[in-house]
This record gives C-alpha cells, sequence and structure tokens, in this order.
C-alpha cells in the first residue's frame, strides 16, 4: 500500500469516528501484514518459479511445483506413428530424457504407447 493510500484511508477512518481507533497501531498492523505478504511471496513463489530458471526443465519445474521429483514418474503416455523407427526413437528419446534429468536408474516408468486410438478403454466408452 502507498503512503498517499494509507494516508487516506487513515483519514477515512478518523472521519468515520471508530470508536478505539488508533492510527499507530492501524499503520503498525498494516506495515506488518505486508511484511508478511512479502515474506510469503518470497517463500512461496507458485508453479511459476521455474519459468525463467533456464537450469531447471520444464517437467522438473512442475513436479517441483507438487513436491514431486522426477523418480516418482511411474508411467508415461506416448503418441507414436508406429513406425519402426519412431518406435524405436520415441522410446529413445523418453529414456534420455529421464536420464538428462537426474532419473535413478532401476526406477520402472511403464510406458502407453498408441497411436491414433485412445488412451484408456473409460474414454473409448465415454465416447460411444
Amino acid at each position: 500500500m502507498s503512503v498517499d493510500l494509507m494516508e487516506h484511508e487513515i483519514r477515512c477512518l478518523i472521519d468515520m469516528e471508530i470508536q478505539g481507533f488508533d492510527a499507530d497501531q492501524y499503520v503498525a498492523r498494516t506495515l506488518l501484514s505486508s511484511m508478511r505478504m512479502c515474506e510469503n511471496k518470497r517463500l512461496n513463489p507458485g508453479n511459476h518459479f521455474w519459468k525463467n530458471e533456464k537450469q531447471i526443465s520444464p517437467i522438473c519445474g512442475s513436479l517441483a511445483t507438487w513436491g514431486l521429483g522426477i523418480d516418482e514418474i511411474s508411467f508415461a503416455s506416448m503418441h507414436g506413428t508406429s513406425t519402426t523407427k519412431n518406435d524405436t526413437n520415441e522410446s529413445s528419446v523418453l529414456q534420455e530424457q529421464m536420464k538428462h534429468i537426474g532419473r535413478q536408474k532401476g526406477t520402472y516408468c511403464h510406458a502407453s504407447v498408441r497411436s491414433g486410438t485412445l488412451d484408456t478403454p473409460r474414454e473409448q466408452r465415454e465416447l460411444r
């Protein structure tokens, strides 16, 4: 809150003749609240903290937003072209990306690979 705005607000509150209103206490509480809000923003940057950090990959940043790490991914859904080269390429790219961002060797990640079909029987039923 700007100083001008706070002074205006205090004048309005004084004009309202609110019983027990103390301008000094009001200023102190408002400043303390403002400092707490700034501290909370610093400690809780929300889910955009990683977007301007080139060293944080989008997947790591997205997972960190929810307090998760790369080893907690247990399933990957891939939509390939069903060509021999792409099937090999897609799984290879997934493996390299997981390794690059620090996934521990031996941590399982099941893959569902489809080409032009829906991922789950539930989705197929909903379209009927």
